[in-house]
């Protein structure tokens, strides 16, 4: 029984060694979650009815209603959501004489 002890200990000890922190703690169990389901769905409807607004008006227009985050949080959020920026191509004018 001991020896199984030691055997284990010894074994989980190298680990450590060769990796320079136990395998257990990983950053997902270090860090906690700023924003529930309920925060992530509000930013989503934010985006989706603020189309052409930045992160940093996004996350001014949050923090008026709800937790205080910063802008690094609001764009890390909004690609864990999935929602990329891209820019709205200006469209020129098309007269009559144009469109021909």
């Amino acid at each position: 029984m001991w020896k199984d002890i030691l055997w284990s200990w010894k074994r989980c000890q190298s680990v450590f060694e060769a990796s320079n922190h136990w395998h257990a703690s990983s950053r997902e169990n270090i860090l906690k979650k700023i924003l529930n389901d309920c925060d992530q769905r509000s930013i989503k409807h934010l985006v989706k009815s603020n189309r052409r607004k930045t992160t940093v008006e996004l996350q001014a227009m949050f923090n008026r209603k709800s937790k205080s985050i910063s802008p690094h949080t609001m764009r890390r959020e909004l690609k864990g959501l999935g929602l990329n920026s891209c820019v709205a191509l200006r469209k020129p004018l098309i007269s009559e004489d144009n469109r021909k």
